[in-house]
């Protein structure tokens, strides 16, 4: 019984301190998606880094102490609450991947306007990242005018995961929360009183990182009910951002759109993805018509005459400077005759 005893003590030693160990390296062993620009917070939502400046082969990103996009002479800027502003919310497009601050949609608004431009956006955020944020920390800026939304999530992630779709799946998180789904050791979130248990945790992220094989994921069809799934999430995820958001403040929804839609849509062969893109933008559009306080700018419509080469950037999604400044126009356009 004795030595029963002792290796019982033994066993939960190990496993105590297995455990002290295992909520150590958790946090350093990193399988969420992240751009050089983010960091995970506690929370395990992606924010822009701090202070903090990187530069690429053609663009670089500087961001200030509320962690938002700026120009290089803003990092040190201090923001009033008497200053009307423009809020930027979404993903990679109203951040201005590929351009210098200077070229991008909030650089063009700053040189149109008087207003002082917030860029909130957080490159690969999807609808409902951009909402939370919004509510969480970036409605906290006082006197904002304007705020305008842009962003491909849910629907990128829909026309790849199909009917396995959900609305807390996004870029960074995708393969953490449907990969590691149907493995049993997976099967539990947290245990009564204790919760996480991070020997679990670190497990997991070492089977994804290290010997987890993507390709061999199937994703389930889509189907009525799934469509009913995404329409719903985008309509509520609206509905919130528009309840969020100040009487005074207008909103302005922006299409979702990529190079490839824009070739697919001149030529009349539209695939999974591109229909899927239009299905979400047909909601924003929907939504803006239902308030007076709500605006949706269709860029097929505006950029008509364009050449996709010269709308985007690069071969994703990422708007040229003469697009940016089109679409900083705009908004400009909009606040004035509102």
């Amino acid at each position: 019984m004795k030595s029963i005893k002792s290796l019982l003590i033994i066993f939960s030693i190990t496993i105590i301190l297995l455990e002290i160990v295992a909520k150590f390296y958790e946090n350093r062993l990193e399988v969420y998606n992240i751009w050089p620009v983010s960091e995970l917070n506690k929370k395990k939502e992606i924010v822009l880094k701090k202070n903090f400046e990187i530069h690429f082969t053609d663009f670089s990103v500087f961001t200030d102490q509320n962690r938002l996009r700026v120009k290089s002479s803003d990092q040190n800027r201090i923001i009033e609450k008497k200053n009307q502003k423009i809020l930027l919310i979404g993903d990679s497009l109203p951040f201005g991947w590929n351009v210098n601050y200077e070229n991008s949609i909030g650089g063009n608004l700053e040189k149109l306007s008087n207003y002082l431009i917030l860029n909130g956006a957080i490159p690969s955020y999807s609808l409902k990242q951009s909402r939370i944020r919004l509510e969480e920390y970036l409605i906290n800026f006082k006197n904002i005018k304007l705020i305008y939304f842009q962003a491909l999530d849910p629907a990128l992630q829909y026309s790849t995961m199909k009917g396995d779709w959900d609305e807390d799946i996004n870029w960074s998180n995708m393969n953490y929360i449907t990969n590691l789904k149907e493995k049993f050791i997976f099967k539990y979130d947290s245990v009564p009183i204790y919760g996480e248990i991070n020997i679990i945790k670190i497990i997991q992220k070492i089977y994804l990182k290290y010997f987890y094989q993507e390709s061999k994921k199937v994703f389930t069809n889509r189907s009525n009910y799934s469509d009913s799934l995404f329409k719903n999430h985008i309509q509520k995820e609206i509905e919130k951002i528009y309840e969020i958001k100040s009487k005074k403040s207008i909103l302005v929804l922006g299409s979702p759109v990529t190079k490839e839609f824009f070739r697919n849509i001149s030529n009349n062969n539209l695939n999974t993805q591109d229909k899927v893109l239009l299905k979400y933008g047909a909601e924003l559009k929907q939504f803006g018509k239902e308030y007076k306080d709500v605006f949706y700018i269709d860029f097929i419509k505006i950029f008509e005459g364009y050449t996709p080469d010269q709308i985007f950037i690069d071969n994703c999604c990422h708007f040229s400077p003469t697009s940016n400044k089109i679409i900083a126009e705009n908004l400009i356009n909009i606040l004035k005759n509102y």
